[in-house]
Order: structure tokens, then C-alpha cells, then sequence
């Protein structure tokens, strides 16, 4: 990695959290109107993984127009993928005219930018896209199909039955699993036996690595990795990213899963013991939040200074605004 590559990187991961807090900000404001009546939209948020920034920048720069199918927590990924295009996620989330869906819809995607649009049945997008990768496969393309799911997704039978066809037919794809270790409200022990769901890459004979979903760079590396096995015909591939969801399951939920409504900033926000969160490992993933880590490696690699972080949140704030 360059450099170059790992500034994008942090300042992508930034915008990200940005993003995340203006879209929940507008939520529970009702600043977006209708004939003077105010409309909260929906949304889902993306606090704590916004290292998927880097898988999404990996694609875009290692392959040749290649297509996701992103999750609801994968705005890192969207905005990678779309050259920090913000107002794709603010016009979603204002369920404006224009893209993402000319507000007929209010998750967000992009297919001329390679972006299908997350489902509400999860596995949809797992499904679509392993026809899309049939295509490229039948017409001798060099491109990648990657379906980002959440680890409660790989319970549902369509995910099961696309990595299970990709496998056999030796399809172009990468299979990324976010274990954020709750899905919704039910946690990952209540839905599956594994303890790590790469373990899951086995049983369709494919190959697998897990990777700590808090590490960019880390993160980075495998999907070139994937891309790598992809683009040489070996197969599909399974890629687990491990972190916690550091909020709510959407704009709604943060009064449940933290048990208040939090202060919006870059910093995580300190649940209460009246939240459903998992209040012990919160803070232990509190430790590997992907913003201060990574920044202070990148200062103390002279890639960056203090300044250019404080620069990177200044510029995200004012994007966001604008």
C-alpha cells in the first residue's frame, strides 16, 4: 500500500463517520420537510465499521468494472466505490429526486458505479449477484462480484444457496461476512454454532481468511488477496471482517441497544446499563475504534500529522453541510 493509499484510506474512513452522523442527525431532527411537515426517512447506521472503507477502495482500485452488493452498514463501502460521492446518501436518506432512487426508495446504490442497493430480504443482493458473476463468467470478463452480509445474513437460505452455486461453478466472487456480533437484537451465539463464521468457508470447499474488521490496512490486503483468486479463476472466496456494531441497529435504535440517545461527534459514545448492548465488550472494541487507531499508526509512520486528521474532519464536516 501506498502512502497515497492510506490517507485515502483514513480520510474515507472519516467522511464515513460523518456521513453516518449527519444521516442520523437529519433523523432525529426531522430537518428534512414536506409541505412544511417535517420526514424522518430511514437509516441504518455504520458505527464502528467504517474500516470496510478499505475493501471498497481495494475493488475500486484493483479490478476493472467490478459490482457489490453492499449491506445497510456498508456506506464505507458505497462511498468508496463512488468517489465520496455524499449527496448519494443524503439524497437517499431526503428521499430526494435524482440518485440514488429519485426517492421511490431510501436505501442507497448506484449500478452504473457498480453499487446494487442493499435488500431488505438480506440475502437478495448474495443471490443477484451470483447470477451477475455467472455473466461475467460466461463471457470470459476479467471483473469481481463481492456481496458484503452481516453474520446473521449467512442463516438465511438464499446466502447459503449463492455461496454454495459460486462454489461449484468457480464463480469470480468474494463473500465478505460482517460479524458485528449482534444481528438486529439477537446475538451471534442464538443464531449459529460457529465461533468464527470463516469456519463456514470449509463446508463449500472454498478458501477463507478472517481478518480483524477494525484494520484497514488488514482489510485492504485480503480483499486484494480475494480479488487476486478471483481474477486468476480459482474460485470464490470468504472473507470475515470481526468488530461490534458501536450503535443501534438504525437511526431508531440507539435508545434501546446503548440506552439513551447520544451525543453525535467522531468519538464512540459510553452505553448505560439500561441498553441491550454487551456493555463489556463494547468497550473492548471501544479500544480498536478504526478512526483513532489507525490515525495515530499513520502519524507515527510520518504518513500524516495531527493537523491533517483535524484537516480530514474539518473537510468532512463541511462536506456533509454543504
Amino acid at each position: 500500500m501506498t502512502p497515497k493509499n492510506k490517507k485515502q484510506i483514513l480520510y474515507g474512513m472519516i467522511l464515513t463517520r460523518a456521513v453516518d452522523n449527519t444521516l442520523k442527525r437529519m433523523f432525529m431532527r426531522g430537518e428534512i420537510l414536506y409541505e412544511g411537515k417535517p420526514f424522518q426517512g430511514k437509516g441504518f447506521r455504520s458505527l464502528g465499521q467504517e474500516a470496510v472503507y478499505a475493501a471498497g477502495l481495494a475493488v475500486k482500485n484493483l479490478s476493472q468494472q467490478p459490482v457489490i452488493s453492499p449491506m445497510i452498514r456498508d456506506l464505507g463501502a458505497i462511498l468508496a466505490m463512488t468517489s465520496n460521492d455524499v449527496s448519494l446518501a443524503i439524497n437517499g436518506q431526503a428521499g430526494k429526486s435524482g440518485k440514488p432512487f429519485d426517492g421511490r426508495d431510501l436505501n442507497l446504490g448506484d449500478i452504473e458505479r457498480g453499487v446494487l442497493p442493499p435488500a431488505a430480504p438480506l440475502a437478495i443482493g448474495a443471490s443477484t449477484l451470483t447470477g451477475m458473476a455467472m455473466a461475467m463468467k460466461l463471457q470470459n470478463q476479467k471483473r469481481v462480484a463481492v456481496n458484503f452480509m452481516g453474520e446473521g445474513g449467512t442463516s438465511l437460505g438464499e446466502w447459503h444457496e449463492a455461496i454454495n452455486l459460486a462454489a461449484v461453478q468457480h464463480l469470480p466472487m468474494i463473500f465478505c461476512v460482517h460479524n458485528n456480533q449482534v444481528a438486529l437484537s439477537t446475538p451471534k451465539s442464538s443464531q449459529s454454532r460457529v465461533e468464527s463464521f470463516v469456519d463456514k468457508a470449509s463446508g463449500y470447499g472454498i478458501e477463507g481468511k478472517q481478518i480483524d474488521g477494525t484494520d484497514a490496512e488488514a482489510i485492504y490486503e485480503a480483499f486484494s488477496w480475494g480479488i487476486s483468486q478471483a481474477l486468476e479463476n480459482r474460485g470464490p472466496v470468504l472473507i470475515e471482517l470481526e468488530s461490534m456494531r458501536m450503535c443501534g441497529h438504525a437511526h431508531h435504535d440507539d435508545m434501546l441497544y446503548l440506552g439513551y440517545e447520544p451525543k453525535l461527534s467522531f468519538e464512540y459514545p459510553a452505553p448505560k446499563p439500561s441498553g441491550y448492548v454487551d456493555i463489556d465488550a463494547y468497550f473492548y472494541w471501544a479500544e480498536k475504534d478504526p478512526l483513532k487507531t489507525y490515525a495515530a499508526k499513520l502519524i507515527q509512520e510520518k504518513v500524516c500529522t495531527a493537523k491533517d486528521v483535524d484537516d480530514f474532519k474539518q473537510k468532512a464536516l463541511q462536506i456533509c453541510e454543504e
